[in-house]
């Protein structure tokens, strides 16, 4: 599918609900589109691609960092408060800022401004600050105040016969605890307002031989009671000591409230004057007088938003800010959008990065303990406890290399984790191993590869392991990565011929391919001002007339025909046509159509833009009896090239393009090894390359050269 560019850039985001179900989002300014199996998603009852709106911009959306956690997707950027992407089906997607009852914090107040709410609950308050503090940009966060408990002391009443206690005024955690021995029924009760009647909500059955210590939790601040029923009184028990009969002291039942601060939170919806804000009360405040118990949302347009997000060990996690660049969030295990501090090991967590430099967080990576790349060097998060998982209390973190990270997400694979060095120049293969780091510079031996930076990684498993890689001059750059095997190839691909100054590859991702088929790569391109949304075709076919090797092309699939249409992305251009096996050329015309020669008719036709596949093997540097050959002057006399299912191809050697097996109007497949003499002059480095010119298949299974040395030059 084929548009106008948007302002700014647009990018790839790979949405991988299974292995089954996977979609490719394009992401660009104020919109969202969605492809699953190479096509367009549609609307409802349309023939038109399905659109979500969006406020990214353009600049923007290369920047956001998104981390998916089933149906739902995270989303992050320094300058947007956080998103969450969610799909209802297909082509029913909704998008909304997050939104929390227990939103993430900063650092209590220290200082002696006091915060006072107008009420305890309710829609359109006001809060009001004892010294100037308020900005406009603390608009959308969110402030959390306590105040101190009216009454600290507990109900407590004496299990002497059927009785009620007074009421206790609870907000929060409460807990019951009874003593002695007792012979009733204990209720705990609140009272409902709204029915002006008390409701039991807990009720202990006890016939002298148990105790209880239970812990409950209000949500908003509640009256609660003791009320004993069914009473019966301690039998006597004889002390064999004495040889005589007592009785038994009473039983005791105790209700108390176990904090000591009642807090609540309120969303800011208005900026009013650096004292007054207006708020929306989401959980009740406790009281309305003015208080230095309070605290401000760590995220805001006034403190900045996060960075980063991940997911690791049942939490979701976001990382860095303008306020706290090192700052690591991590949400509630198993409550991903709550962010509750406490002491229980299911509490939520913060931690800020402390090394002797600041590095800005740049992302997070999940393994078996949380990776977190910074500006200046890589830190392992994890449990310093055997037993225990990741709490607040066993929460660890430490440096462990000092490569620096550019902001870019990395590539999780089974052993490793690939990132983007600091400056982007580099791509680094990272491994832990639970006592040491090991990074291996990736682009080493090919530093072309990171001409103008890298900016977007992806990785494709099947059917060739491949990291692919969009760097600044608008390459796209596969590794063939296959570390059991100790194969580590780069291979750079142009689109529209050689000039990539108005062709460029701008994103890249991959997804599960279906069951039968390889995994799917998508990349945007950008070819004279017109982008495209393009998938790499699967690599598998049995006959020729099923080889699909153009760009940006299309297929035919029908009745024998001499003309065709659909190529209007394409006006104008000289395309490659394979027409039921049989390579042709031909031209666009203005109505995005082209002919194949009179007379000729095919049933399947490929059409697209032209490529050429280069081949060169690395320099013949080898020692041989008289020492290394490097700086000898060399020439090839033979080369044995093994091809599979090949058709086409063409060698060179000094500038000169000879037919690498014999040629025919109707193109065969061959499976062979290839006996060429091949005597060239004698060079430093003579330059031997295959190449495939026409839309044809060419796999090179190995290549052996025999050459003659000379002297020095």
């Amino acid at each position: 599918m084929s548009f106008t560019p948007s302002a700014g850039t647009v990018r790839n985001f790979a949405f991988t609900f299974s292995t089954t179900q996977a979609i490719n989002i394009e992401i660009g300014q104020y919109y969202m589109r969605f492809y699953k199996n190479g096509a367009p998603i549609l609307a409802s009852g349309s023939e038109f691609p399905y659109l979500l709106e969006t406020q990214f911009l353009g600049e923007d959306v290369m920047d956001l960092q998104l981390t998916q956690i089933n149906d739902v997707v995270y989303i992050t950027h320094p300058d947007y408060s956080p998103k969450k992407l969610s799909r209802l089906a297909d082509n029913n997607w909704t998008m909304v800022e997050l939104e929390f009852t227990n939103p993430p914090m900063g650092n209590d107040n220290l200082t002696a401004i006091t915060m006072a709410p107008s009420h305890t609950s309710g829609t359109n308050r006001t809060i009001t600050a004892s010294a100037s503090y308020f900005q406009s940009g603390h608009v959308g966060g969110y402030l959390r105040i306590g105040h101190r408990r009216e009454n600290q002391s507990v109900e407590d009443a004496a299990i002497t016969g059927n009785d009620t206690s007074g009421s206790l005024d609870i907000f929060g955690e409460y807990n019951v605890r009874t003593y002695g021995i007792w012979t009733a029924d204990i209720l705990i009760e609140k009272y409902n307002t709204a029915t002006s009647a008390w409701e039991v909500v807990r009720k202990f059955e006890g016939k002298g031989d148990r105790n209880v210590d239970q812990t409950g939790e209000t949500t908003e601040r509640t009256q609660m009671r003791i009320r004993i029923t069914n009473y019966v009184a301690n039998a006597d028990i004889k002390d064999w000591a004495a040889e005589s009969l007592t009785v038994p002291d009473p039983g005791r039942v105790v209700l108390e409230a176990s904090e000591y601060v009642v807090y609540g939170t309120a969303r800011i919806t208005g900026f009013t004057s650096s004292t007054v804000v207006t708020v929306d009360i989401i959980s009740q405040f406790y009281a309305t007088d003015a208080t230095t118990w309070w605290s401000e949302s760590a995220w805001s347009e006034y403190r900045g938003f996060p960075w980063c997000c991940g997911f690791h060990a049942g939490r979701l996690a976001f990382a860095g800010s303008n306020t706290y660049p090192t700052g690591l969030w991590l949400s509630v295990a198993g409550d991903y959008e709550n962010f509750l501090r406490g002491d229980d090991d299911e509490s939520s967590i913060f931690i800020e990065l402390a090394g002797e430099e600041t590095n800005e967080i740049q992302w997070l990576a999940s393994m078996r303990d949380l990776i977190i790349g910074t500006t200046g060097s890589e830190w392992i998060v994890k449990s310093n406890s055997a037993v225990k998982g990741l709490t607040p209390a066993s929460i660890e973190a430490r440096i462990v290399s000092y490569y620096g990270s550019e902001y870019i997400r990395p590539l999780t694979l089974s052993s490793a984790f690939i990132f983007v060095q600091r400056k982007g120049h580099r791509i680094i293969e990272w491994t832990w191993d639970g006592d040491a780091a090991q990074g291996t510079p990736l682009t080493l031996m090919s530093p072309h590869v990171g001409n103008g930076g890298i900016h977007q990684i992806a990785f494709a498993a099947d059917p060739i392991p491949t990291i692919w890689a969009v760097n600044g001059d608008g390459y796209l750059c596969g590794l063939t990565y296959d570390r059991e095997q100790q194969v580590l190839a780069w291979h750079l691909h142009t689109t529209d011929g050689e000039d990539t100054s108005n062709a460029q590859f701008e994103s890249v991702a991959c997804l599960y391919g279906e069951k039968t088929g390889d995994d799917e790569v998508y990349v945007i391109v950008n070819r004279d001002g017109i982008r495209s949304v393009e998938r790499f075709r699967p690599s598998s076919w049995t006959d020729i007339e099923d080889c699909y090797y153009v760009d940006s092309g299309l297929t035919y699939d029908g009745t024998p025909r001499n003309a065709f249409t659909g190529l209007t992305h394409l006006i104008g251009r000289e395309i490659q046509v394979l027409a039921d096996g049989v390579p042709y050329t031909a031209t666009v015309d203005s109505e995005g159509g082209f002919s194949l020669p009179v007379g000729v008719t095919a049933s399947k036709v490929h059409a697209g833009l032209a490529y050429t596949s280069v081949f060169q093997p690395m320099r013949l540097d080898v020692d041989g009896v008289l020492g290394p050959h490097v700086g000898r002057n060399k020439s090839v006399k033979q080369m044995n090239v093994r091809v599979s299912k090949s058709a086409g191809m063409r060698w060179s050697c000094d500038g000169s393009e000879y037919d690498l097996q014999e040629t025919s109007a109707t193109p065969t497949l061959v499976t062979d090894d290839l006996k060429i003499d091949a005597t060239t002059g004698f060079s430093s480095d003579p330059e031997v390359t295959i190449k495939q010119v026409q839309p044809l298949p060419l796999t090179i299974d190995g290549i052996v050269m025999y050459f003659e040395v000379t002297g020095k030059t």
